[in-house]
C-alpha cells in the first residue's frame, strides 16, 4: 500500500497597508547585538495615494459630455495611463475630467503626477482649483494656503506627515517626466534620525532645513554635491537655527542665496535689506530672489514634511504651512554678489636684446 506524503500547509497572511503611525523597530543585518534599534522613522501611510479632503460628488447637471467627466473623476484612482493613451492623450477630452478631480479633491500625488505626465504643457491645466467659495471646502485650510501663496496657476502644493518615507518621497521627485522645479521643506524636522538622501535631488531649487539640527558634515557633504554632484541646481538655502560652527564651505557653491544666524564676512556676499524675505513662505521667497521669469516656465513641485503627527487631521496638517515662517530671533539673509570681470592688463612684448656685433678680422672672416 502506497502513502502519499502529507503536504505542509503554508500560513502566508497578507498584512495590511494601514499601520498604525508610530516608530517601527528595524534590526540591523549582520549585528550582533540583536537588540539594536534604528532610529529611522518608517513610513506609516501610502503618501502617494493620501486625497487632500473629503468632499462630496454631487449630482451634476448638463451635456453628456459634463455628467460623463464628472463620474469619470469620482472613480479617479482607477484612471490608467492605457486609458488616457486610448484617447491619443487628447487634452479636449480630458480636460473636464480633471477640472472635476480637483473639484472633488481627488488630487491624490499619483493622479496628479499621471495628469501632468501628459498634460502640463497645456496652458489651462491647473495644479488646484482655486475656488471663489474656498471657506466651503472640505480642508479649506489648503484652499486657503493654495490661493494665497500661488505663484501661478502650475504651483503644486504638497505636505506630508512627519512619517513619510524621506527616501521614497526623493526618488518620486527625481523621477517626475515634466519639466518642474523643486522646493521642498524640511524645517523642524530631526534630520540626524533620518535617511536622508539629498543628492538624488537634482531639480531641487530650494530648501529650507531650518531648525533640522543639520551639522557641519551633513553641510559638507551638500556642498560637494552643490559643486560637483546632483545638487548644482540648487539656488537657495535655508539655514537657521542648526547645530553649524560655520558655514565656509557653501560660500562657493552655486547658491544665490542663504540664511543662517552665523555672521559671514565673504566679499563676494552681501547681507540683505529685504524685511519682506524673512516672512514669506518658501514657494514666494524663491520668487523674490530669483524673479518671474524663473519661476513661470515650469510646474513648481512645493513640497513640506511638517512635524505634525499623523494622528492629527488634515486640517492641522495644512495648518502647519502658515506656521512655518516668521523667525523667532536674529537670522541673516545673504544674497550672492554677481562677480564682475577682473580687468586684464594688456600683454607687454618683450624685446629681445640686440645682438652684439661680432668683432672679425683676417684669420675668422671666411668661418663665418
Amino acid at each position: 500500500m502506497r502513502f502519499g506524503k502529507k503536504r505542509r500547509k503554508l500560513d502566508l497572511k497578507v498584512t495590511s497597508n494601514d499601520v498604525p503611525f508610530g516608530r517601527l523597530k528595524h534590526h540591523q543585518l549582520g549585528a550582533q547585538d540583536l537588540t539594536f534599534e534604528d532610529q529611522e522613522l518608517a513610513q506609516t501611510y501610502n503618501h502617494r495615494k493620501m486625497q487632500p479632503g473629503t468632499q462630496s460628488p454631487v449630482k451634476e447637471t448638463g451635456s453628456l459630455k459634463r455628467i460623463s467627466s464628472s463620474r469619470i473623476a469620482q472613480a479617479a484612482e482607477l484612471i490608467t495611463r492605457y486609458h488616457i493613451e486610448a484617447t491619443g492623450s487628447n487634452w479636449n477630452i480630458w480636460r473636464p475630467v480633471w477640472h472635476f478631480i480637483l473639484k472633488y479633491e481627488k488630487d491624490t500625488l499619483t493622479t496628479f503626477e499621471l495628469f501632468a505626465d501628459y498634460f502640463a504643457q497645456e496652458d489651462d491645466f491647473y495644479s488646484h482649483r482655486i475656488p471663489a467659495n474656498w471657506r466651503n471646502l472640505d480642508n479649506y485650510k489648503r484652499g486657503m494656503f493654495v490661493e494665497l501663496n500661488s505663484i501661478h496657476r502650475k504651483h503644486r502644493f504638497e505636505t506630508f506627515y512627519r512619517h513619510v518615507s524621506l527616501s521614497s518621497l526623493f526618488s518620486d521627485l527625481q523621477r517626475l517626466k515634466f519639466e518642474n522645479l523643486v522646493v521642498l521643506s524640511l524645517q523642524g524636522l530631526d534630520l540626524t534620525k533620518r535617511n536622508l538622501c539629498l543628492n538624488v535631488l537634482s531639480s531641487m531649487r530650494y530648501l529650507n532645513v531650518s531648525q533640522a539640527n543639520v551639522n557641519d558634515q551633513m553641510l559638507k557633504s551638500w556642498s560637494i554635491s552643490m559643486k560637483s554632484g546632483n545638487l548644482k541646481n540648487l539656488r537657495c538655502l535655508i539655514l537657521n537655527y542648526n547645530n553649524l560652527e560655520n558655514v565656509d564651505c557653501i560660500l562657493d557653491s552655486p547658491l544665490q542665496y542663504f540664511e543662517s544666524d552665523i555672521v559671514v564676512e565673504d566679499p563676494h556676499w552681501r547681507i540683505s535689506t529685504d524685511a519682506k524675505l524673512s516672512v514669506l513662505p518658501d514657494g514666494l521667497k524663491l520668487r523674490q530672489i530669483m524673479g518671474e521669469d524663473y519661476c513661470n516656465s515650469q510646474i513648481i513641485m512645493d513640497c513640506k514634511v511638517s512635524s505634525t503627527e499623523g494622528s492629527e487631521s488634515l486640517e492641522k496638517l495644512w495648518k502647519s504651512r502658515f506656521q512655518s515662517s516668521n523667525p523667532s530671533g536674529r537670522i541673516f539673509q545673504y544674497i550672492r554678489i554677481a562677480d564682475s570681470k577682473p580687468t586684464i592688463p594688456p600683454k607687454r612684448t618683450k624685446l629681445r636684446p640686440k645682438a652684439r656685433a661680432k668683432k672679425l678680422d683676417v684669420k675668422t672672416f671666411f668661418d663665418i
